[in-house]
Protein backbone atom coordinates (compact mmCIF):
# COMPACT_ATOMS: atom_id res chain seq x y z
CA UNK A 1 0.00 0.00 0.00
CA UNK A 2 1.42 3.02 -1.03
CA UNK A 3 2.55 6.07 1.48
CA UNK A 4 0.88 9.04 0.24
CA UNK A 5 0.69 12.77 1.58
CA UNK A 6 -2.65 15.12 0.08
CA UNK A 7 -1.80 18.69 0.74
CA UNK A 8 -5.03 20.68 1.36
CA UNK A 9 -6.56 24.18 3.01
CA UNK A 10 -9.22 23.02 5.11
CA UNK A 11 -11.67 20.33 5.96
CA UNK A 12 -15.29 20.15 3.94
CA UNK A 13 -17.66 17.27 4.60
CA UNK A 14 -17.46 15.80 0.86
CA UNK A 15 -13.51 16.38 1.12
CA UNK A 16 -13.60 14.23 3.90
CA UNK A 17 -15.32 11.51 2.43
CA UNK A 18 -13.52 11.44 -0.44
CA UNK A 19 -10.35 11.11 1.91
CA UNK A 20 -12.06 8.40 3.64
CA UNK A 21 -12.85 6.45 0.82
CA UNK A 22 -9.31 6.70 -0.78
CA UNK A 23 -7.95 5.85 2.59
CA UNK A 24 -8.85 2.63 2.25
CA UNK A 25 -6.64 2.24 -0.65
CA UNK A 26 -3.63 3.90 0.38
CA UNK A 27 -1.90 4.91 3.57
CA UNK A 28 -3.09 8.76 3.69
CA UNK A 29 -2.16 11.57 5.15
CA UNK A 30 -3.67 15.07 4.71
CA UNK A 31 -1.63 17.96 6.19
CA UNK A 32 -4.37 20.75 6.11
CA UNK A 33 -2.99 24.47 6.15
CA UNK A 34 -5.67 25.45 8.87
CA UNK A 35 -7.70 23.77 11.63
CA UNK A 36 -10.54 26.45 10.86
CA UNK A 37 -11.78 28.36 7.55
CA UNK A 38 -12.76 32.20 8.15
CA UNK A 39 -15.91 31.50 6.32
CA UNK A 40 -17.30 28.28 6.78
CA UNK A 41 -19.52 27.07 9.80
CA UNK A 42 -17.20 25.43 12.00
CA UNK A 43 -20.20 22.62 12.87
CA UNK A 44 -20.67 22.25 8.94
CA UNK A 45 -16.92 21.75 8.26
CA UNK A 46 -16.38 19.24 11.04
CA UNK A 47 -19.66 17.28 10.30
CA UNK A 48 -17.95 13.90 8.99
CA UNK A 49 -15.46 11.79 11.25
CA UNK A 50 -12.22 11.41 9.89
CA UNK A 51 -10.63 8.07 9.16
CA UNK A 52 -6.89 8.83 7.89
CA UNK A 53 -3.98 10.58 9.68
CA UNK A 54 -4.59 14.53 9.93
CA UNK A 55 -1.59 17.25 10.31
CA UNK A 56 -1.96 20.74 10.37
CA UNK A 57 0.38 23.76 9.65
CA UNK A 58 -0.17 26.54 11.83
CA UNK A 59 1.72 29.62 9.89
CA UNK A 60 0.46 33.05 8.97
CA UNK A 61 -3.43 33.12 8.05
CA UNK A 62 -3.73 34.09 4.61
CA UNK A 63 -6.96 35.21 2.72
CA UNK A 64 -10.39 32.81 4.24
CA UNK A 65 -8.60 29.64 4.18
CA UNK A 66 -4.80 29.34 3.43
CA UNK A 67 -1.55 30.10 5.74
CA UNK A 68 2.35 29.96 4.85
CA UNK A 69 4.29 27.71 6.66
CA UNK A 70 7.81 26.99 5.92
CA UNK A 71 6.84 23.28 7.45
CA UNK A 72 5.21 22.55 4.40
CA UNK A 73 8.88 21.72 3.63
CA UNK A 74 9.27 19.29 6.39
CA UNK A 75 6.52 16.94 5.33
CA UNK A 76 7.38 17.47 0.92
CA UNK A 77 10.88 15.73 1.33
CA UNK A 78 9.99 13.69 3.75
CA UNK A 79 11.01 9.66 2.77
CA UNK A 80 8.27 8.34 4.83
CA UNK A 81 5.32 9.35 1.51
CA UNK A 82 5.52 7.83 -1.89
CA UNK A 83 3.44 10.16 -3.31
CA UNK A 84 3.10 13.62 -2.77
CA UNK A 85 -0.28 15.63 -4.08
CA UNK A 86 -0.85 19.18 -4.08
CA UNK A 87 -4.23 20.03 -3.67
CA UNK A 88 -4.66 23.79 -3.86
CA UNK A 89 -1.66 25.48 -6.47
CA UNK A 90 -2.64 29.13 -5.66
CA UNK A 91 -1.80 29.07 -2.10
CA UNK A 92 1.18 30.90 -0.96
CA UNK A 93 2.72 27.32 1.23
CA UNK A 94 1.65 25.29 -1.82
CA UNK A 95 3.04 27.63 -4.43
CA UNK A 96 6.76 27.18 -2.35
CA UNK A 97 6.49 23.40 -2.01
CA UNK A 98 5.98 23.63 -6.06
CA UNK A 99 8.66 25.69 -6.82
CA UNK A 100 11.41 23.76 -4.29
CA UNK A 101 10.09 20.54 -5.94
CA UNK A 102 10.65 21.26 -9.00
CA UNK A 103 13.92 23.02 -8.25
CA UNK A 104 14.94 19.33 -6.47
CA UNK A 105 13.24 17.78 -8.96
CA UNK A 106 10.67 16.20 -6.59
CA UNK A 107 7.89 14.12 -8.57
CA UNK A 108 4.36 15.10 -7.22
CA UNK A 109 0.63 15.34 -8.62
CA UNK A 110 -1.20 18.62 -8.90
CA UNK A 111 -4.92 18.43 -8.05
CA UNK A 112 -7.09 21.21 -10.03
CA UNK A 113 -10.88 21.60 -8.73
CA UNK A 114 -12.23 22.45 -11.94
CA UNK A 115 -10.69 25.16 -14.69
CA UNK A 116 -9.01 27.89 -14.21
CA UNK A 117 -9.01 29.70 -16.99
CA UNK A 118 -5.55 29.55 -18.39
CA UNK A 119 -5.93 31.07 -21.67
CA UNK A 120 -4.55 34.64 -22.47
CA UNK A 121 -1.90 36.94 -21.92
CA UNK A 122 -1.96 38.96 -18.19
CA UNK A 123 0.25 38.31 -15.82
CA UNK A 124 -2.28 36.44 -13.40
CA UNK A 125 -2.62 33.95 -16.62
CA UNK A 126 1.31 33.67 -17.19
CA UNK A 127 2.10 33.36 -14.12
CA UNK A 128 -0.96 30.40 -13.40
CA UNK A 129 0.43 28.37 -16.30
CA UNK A 130 3.65 28.78 -14.92
CA UNK A 131 2.57 27.23 -11.76
CA UNK A 132 1.14 24.23 -13.20
CA UNK A 133 3.80 23.49 -15.17
CA UNK A 134 6.25 20.33 -14.05
CA UNK A 135 3.74 17.92 -12.41
CA UNK A 136 4.09 14.24 -12.87
CA UNK A 137 0.51 13.84 -13.22
CA UNK A 138 -2.95 16.04 -13.12
CA UNK A 139 -5.55 15.07 -11.92
CA UNK A 140 -8.25 17.63 -13.01
CA UNK A 141 -12.09 17.76 -12.12
CA UNK A 142 -13.87 16.80 -15.61
CA UNK A 143 -13.17 16.08 -19.16
CA UNK A 144 -13.47 19.75 -20.62
CA UNK A 145 -11.36 21.35 -18.03
CA UNK A 146 -8.91 18.41 -18.83
CA UNK A 147 -8.94 18.82 -22.58
CA UNK A 148 -8.31 22.85 -21.58
CA UNK A 149 -5.54 21.56 -19.32
CA UNK A 150 -4.17 19.82 -22.28
CA UNK A 151 -2.99 22.53 -23.91
CA UNK A 152 -0.25 23.68 -21.97
CA UNK A 153 0.56 20.75 -20.11
CA UNK A 154 1.33 16.91 -21.75
CA UNK A 155 -2.13 15.38 -22.24
CA UNK A 156 -0.73 12.05 -21.03
CA UNK A 157 -0.49 13.49 -17.70
CA UNK A 158 -4.03 14.99 -17.76
CA UNK A 159 -6.05 12.64 -15.53
CA UNK A 160 -10.16 14.10 -15.28
CA UNK A 161 -11.50 12.50 -11.70
CA UNK A 162 -15.23 13.58 -12.00
CA UNK A 163 -14.95 16.14 -9.02
CA UNK A 164 -18.38 15.53 -7.15
CA UNK A 165 -19.61 16.38 -3.10
CA UNK A 166 -22.18 13.79 -3.88
CA UNK A 167 -22.05 9.89 -3.28
CA UNK A 168 -23.66 7.16 -5.92
CA UNK A 169 -25.88 6.47 -2.77
CA UNK A 170 -26.96 10.48 -2.78
CA UNK A 171 -27.05 10.82 -6.06
CA UNK A 172 -29.67 7.85 -6.65
CA UNK A 173 -31.64 8.71 -3.62
CA UNK A 174 -31.97 12.30 -4.97
CA UNK A 175 -32.80 11.12 -8.29
CA UNK A 176 -36.20 9.96 -6.74
CA UNK A 177 -37.41 13.33 -6.16
CA UNK A 178 -36.77 14.75 -9.81
CA UNK A 179 -37.52 18.38 -9.73
CA UNK A 180 -41.65 19.56 -9.91
CA UNK A 181 -41.22 23.82 -10.11
CA UNK A 182 -44.20 23.62 -7.42
CA UNK A 183 -43.14 27.62 -6.55
CA UNK A 184 -42.27 28.76 -10.05
CA UNK A 185 -39.37 30.75 -9.09
CA UNK A 186 -35.42 30.97 -9.98
CA UNK A 187 -32.94 30.09 -7.37
CA UNK A 188 -29.61 31.58 -6.85
CA UNK A 189 -27.62 29.91 -4.57
CA UNK A 190 -23.97 30.99 -3.28
CA UNK A 191 -22.08 33.94 -1.27
CA UNK A 192 -22.24 37.54 -1.81
CA UNK A 193 -18.70 38.15 -3.40
CA UNK A 194 -17.59 39.49 -6.73
CA UNK A 195 -16.74 36.04 -8.36
CA UNK A 196 -19.88 34.74 -7.48
CA UNK A 197 -21.94 37.36 -10.06
CA UNK A 198 -25.22 37.98 -7.91
CA UNK A 199 -25.37 41.82 -8.79
CA UNK A 200 -25.48 40.31 -12.12
CA UNK A 201 -28.76 38.29 -10.95
CA UNK A 202 -30.47 41.07 -9.67
CA UNK A 203 -29.89 43.21 -12.50
CA UNK A 204 -31.02 40.40 -14.59
CA UNK A 205 -33.96 40.28 -12.27
CA UNK A 206 -34.79 43.77 -12.68
CA UNK A 207 -34.99 43.13 -16.38
CA UNK A 208 -38.46 41.56 -15.88
CA UNK A 209 -40.07 41.61 -12.13
CA UNK A 210 -43.02 39.22 -13.28
CA UNK A 211 -40.15 36.40 -12.50
CA UNK A 212 -39.49 36.21 -9.06
CA UNK A 213 -36.17 34.95 -7.49
CA UNK A 214 -35.06 33.53 -4.40
CA UNK A 215 -31.12 34.29 -3.10
CA UNK A 216 -29.81 31.40 -1.28
CA UNK A 217 -27.16 31.52 0.88
CA UNK A 218 -25.33 35.29 0.93
CA UNK A 219 -25.00 34.16 4.88
CA UNK A 220 -22.93 37.20 6.64
CA UNK A 221 -23.23 39.64 3.55
CA UNK A 222 -26.98 39.29 3.50
CA UNK A 223 -27.44 43.01 4.12
CA UNK A 224 -25.08 44.20 1.48
CA UNK A 225 -27.41 41.87 -0.80
CA UNK A 226 -30.17 43.63 0.64
CA UNK A 227 -28.85 47.16 0.06
CA UNK A 228 -27.95 46.42 -3.57
CA UNK A 229 -31.48 45.11 -4.24
CA UNK A 230 -33.43 47.91 -2.53
CA UNK A 231 -31.65 50.12 -4.29
CA UNK A 232 -32.51 48.36 -7.96
CA UNK A 233 -36.05 48.76 -6.57
CA UNK A 234 -36.90 44.99 -6.72
CA UNK A 235 -40.11 43.84 -5.45
CA UNK A 236 -39.49 40.36 -7.36
CA UNK A 237 -36.47 39.34 -4.95
CA UNK A 238 -36.54 37.04 -1.78
CA UNK A 239 -33.14 37.14 0.06
CA UNK A 240 -32.54 34.06 2.37
CA UNK A 241 -28.89 34.18 4.59
CA UNK A 242 -29.09 30.31 5.24
CA UNK A 243 -30.68 26.76 4.87
CA UNK A 244 -29.66 23.63 5.97
CA UNK A 245 -28.87 20.76 3.56
CA UNK A 246 -32.77 19.32 3.65
CA UNK A 247 -34.45 22.62 2.96
CA UNK A 248 -31.99 23.27 0.48
CA UNK A 249 -32.20 20.11 -1.48
CA UNK A 250 -36.17 20.92 -1.15
CA UNK A 251 -35.60 24.56 -3.56
CA UNK A 252 -33.85 22.29 -6.31
CA UNK A 253 -37.06 19.92 -6.16
CA UNK A 254 -39.80 23.03 -6.36
CA UNK A 255 -38.01 25.67 -7.77
CA UNK A 256 -38.21 26.61 -11.91
CA UNK A 257 -34.87 26.39 -12.33
CA UNK A 258 -31.19 27.53 -10.52
CA UNK A 259 -29.47 30.34 -12.22
CA UNK A 260 -25.66 30.89 -11.80
CA UNK A 261 -24.30 34.07 -12.82
CA UNK A 262 -20.43 33.65 -12.04
CA UNK A 263 -18.05 35.60 -13.27
CA UNK A 264 -15.16 33.43 -13.20
CA UNK A 265 -15.69 30.13 -10.53
CA UNK A 266 -13.47 26.89 -10.94
CA UNK A 267 -16.22 24.36 -10.50
CA UNK A 268 -19.52 25.13 -8.57
CA UNK A 269 -20.12 21.91 -6.87
CA UNK A 270 -24.28 23.48 -6.82
CA UNK A 271 -24.38 22.21 -10.52
CA UNK A 272 -23.80 18.70 -9.07
CA UNK A 273 -26.14 19.00 -6.29
CA UNK A 274 -28.92 20.58 -8.48
CA UNK A 275 -28.64 18.02 -11.32
CA UNK A 276 -28.95 15.52 -9.27
CA UNK A 277 -32.47 15.99 -8.83
CA UNK A 278 -33.21 17.20 -12.40
CA UNK A 279 -33.39 21.34 -11.20
CA UNK A 280 -32.52 22.81 -14.30
CA UNK A 281 -29.74 24.85 -14.77
CA UNK A 282 -28.80 27.68 -16.50
CA UNK A 283 -25.01 29.37 -15.70
CA UNK A 284 -22.40 31.84 -17.56
CA UNK A 285 -19.57 30.13 -19.52
CA UNK A 286 -16.97 31.61 -16.62
CA UNK A 287 -18.07 28.23 -14.22
CA UNK A 288 -15.96 24.74 -14.64
CA UNK A 289 -19.18 22.41 -13.74
CA UNK A 290 -21.69 24.50 -16.12
CA UNK A 291 -19.30 23.85 -18.90
CA UNK A 292 -19.66 20.19 -18.35
CA UNK A 293 -23.07 19.98 -17.46
CA UNK A 294 -25.01 22.19 -19.62
CA UNK A 295 -25.39 22.32 -23.46
CA UNK A 296 -24.40 26.36 -25.05
CA UNK A 297 -28.61 27.09 -25.40
CA UNK A 298 -28.25 26.93 -21.55
CA UNK A 299 -24.70 28.99 -21.02
CA UNK A 300 -24.65 33.07 -21.13
CA UNK A 301 -21.64 35.56 -21.66
CA UNK A 302 -20.29 36.96 -18.16
CA UNK A 303 -21.50 40.23 -16.90
CA UNK A 304 -24.21 40.32 -19.37
CA UNK A 305 -28.11 40.05 -17.68
CA UNK A 306 -29.36 40.37 -20.77
CA UNK A 307 -27.77 37.01 -21.94
CA UNK A 308 -28.89 35.81 -18.56
CA UNK A 309 -32.38 37.17 -19.21
CA UNK A 310 -32.74 35.34 -22.92
CA UNK A 311 -31.21 32.07 -21.64
CA UNK A 312 -34.23 32.28 -19.10
CA UNK A 313 -36.75 32.88 -21.46
CA UNK A 314 -35.11 30.07 -23.60
CA UNK A 315 -36.07 27.46 -21.24
CA UNK A 316 -38.91 29.08 -20.34
CA UNK A 317 -40.15 28.69 -23.43
CA UNK A 318 -38.93 24.54 -24.08
CA UNK A 319 -41.96 22.58 -24.75
CA UNK A 320 -40.07 19.29 -23.24
CA UNK A 321 -38.20 20.46 -20.18
CA UNK A 322 -38.15 16.42 -19.00
CA UNK A 323 -35.67 15.62 -21.49
CA UNK A 324 -33.65 18.54 -20.45
CA UNK A 325 -33.82 17.22 -16.39
CA UNK A 326 -33.11 13.45 -17.48
CA UNK A 327 -30.00 14.63 -19.19
CA UNK A 328 -29.02 16.39 -15.97
CA UNK A 329 -29.51 13.30 -13.86
CA UNK A 330 -27.82 11.21 -16.39
CA UNK A 331 -24.84 13.46 -16.53
CA UNK A 332 -24.49 14.07 -12.44
CA UNK A 333 -24.50 10.18 -12.19
CA UNK A 334 -21.16 10.33 -13.65
CA UNK A 335 -19.72 12.61 -11.18
CA UNK A 336 -19.52 10.76 -7.83
CA UNK A 337 -17.00 10.88 -4.94
CA UNK A 338 -16.89 7.33 -5.93
CA UNK A 339 -15.60 7.23 -9.62
CA UNK A 340 -13.31 10.56 -7.63
CA UNK A 341 -11.27 7.92 -5.37
CA UNK A 342 -11.21 5.21 -8.35
CA UNK A 343 -9.19 7.52 -10.55
CA UNK A 344 -7.30 9.31 -7.89
CA UNK A 345 -6.09 5.55 -7.00
CA UNK A 346 -5.29 4.93 -10.34
CA UNK A 347 -3.25 7.83 -10.99
CA UNK A 348 -1.62 7.01 -7.54
CA UNK A 349 -0.73 3.45 -8.64
CA UNK A 350 0.66 4.23 -12.34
Amino acid sequence: MKKVLYISNIEVPYRTEFFNQLSKSVDLTVLYEREKSANRDEKWTSSIKSDYKIEYLNGIKVKNEYSFDLKILKYIFSKEYDKVIIGCYNSPSQILAILLMRIFRKKYILNLDGEYFLEGNNIKQKIKRFLIKGAQDYLIAGEKSGENLAKFVPKEKVHPYYFSSLTEKEINENSKYINQNINNTILVVGQYFDYKGLDIALECAKLDQSIKYKFVGSGKRSNLLKEKAEELNLKNVEIIPFLNKEELYKEYQESMCLLLPSRRECWGLVINEAASFGCPIISTKECGAAIEFLNEEFLANTNDPNDLYNKIKYFMNLKDKNEYKNQLVKKTKKYTIETSVENTIYTIYN
